[in-house]
């Protein structure tokens, strides 16, 4: 969500007049959507926020 569709939002809900206050307190920010997936079935090197990490076989 940008700056515009936040006001526009606010608006929308009746709470335009606290878009002044709140604007000061918007910054950049990245989600993260996560989905459960069998490691076994993941390709080697793919990102993975858990699990166990891709080493080589004589490696514990």
């Amino acid at each position: 969500m940008d700056i515009e569709e936040l006001k526009s939002r606010l608006e929308t809900n009746g709470l335009g007049h606290c878009f002044d206050k709140l604007k000061l307190h918007v910054r950049n920010s990245i989600r993260l959507h996560l989905n459960a997936t069998d490691e076994n079935c993941m390709a080697v090197g793919r990102t993975k926020i858990v699990g166990r990490p891709d080493l080589p076989k004589d490696i514990p």
